[in-house]
């Protein structure tokens, strides 16, 4: 089986990984812009991300019963988590998103956005404490599987809740913002994607989606 590097970048490490039996394939060209619609954007976000919420909780399940921790896995999920959800879709939210409902909304609006934001910050704390036991693998691998298995199940457990709170409260208003607003956050997501996490990112990591979707934790 080849083994291959797995750049993993957003301030993680860099790891070496036997997660298939082939070089991943240079990720997919960008597609030909077409309208973004804001709130569609942030939901299409959300699936992938609880594609990859449900592959933690298998991981969490796999590390509690060997207590064996696969370095690259975890390493990649905490990439992704921390790339794709945080510096990404989160970033959507919280530097263009939230100012944007803050400006049209009301009292409710800002009590939600305040939950949304701890929210936020609540997963990022999860994210550290899977990447410190990632950095802990060479140290003792049983606690660190252990506590990679208790921070990959409270983020599974938080971040289904949020995105089902978003679903069901954030969307509809994003929905109901003016058009002019509507186009103004689309321009602003797509600088995100562009400029500041680079063109071609995005496929990037739906490719590593694809990656941990083919190479399950090992019997």
């Amino acid at each position: 089986m080849k083994r291959y590097m797995i750049a993993l970048t957003f301030g993680i490490v860099s790891v070496s990984g036997a997660l298939s039996g082939q070089a991943p394939s240079p990720a997919p060209a960008e597609a030909a812009a077409v309208p973004v619609v804001p709130g569609q954007t942030l939901r299409d976000e959300h699936a992938v991300i609880e594609e990859v919420l449900g592959l933690a909780t298998q991981e969490a399940k796999h590390l509690r019963k060997t207590k064996q921790l696969e370095r690259g896995r975890v390493a990649m999920m905490a990439a992704f988590f921390k790339g794709f959800a945080d510096q990404c879709h989160h970033a959507k939210e919280e530097h263009y998103l939230f100012p944007a409902l803050e400006a049209a909304g009301d009292e409710a609006t800002h009590k939600l956005i305040m939950q949304l934001m701890v929210q936020h910050e609540e997963g990022r704390a999860h994210i550290r404490a899977i990447i410190a036991a990632v950095k802990a693998w060479g140290v003792n691998e049983e606690i660190a599987a252990k506590d990679a298995a208790l921070h990959l199940d409270g983020y599974v457990k938080l971040l289904r809740n949020h995105i089902k709170k978003e679903n069901k409260e954030l969307l509809p208003r994003v929905a109901r913002l003016p058009d002019e607003a509507q186009q103004a956050l689309a321009a602003a997501f797509d600088k995100v994607e562009r400029e500041e996490m680079g063109g071609g990112t995005h496929a990037q990591f739906e490719q590593m989606v694809e990656e941990l979707k083919a190479s399950p934790p090992k019997k």
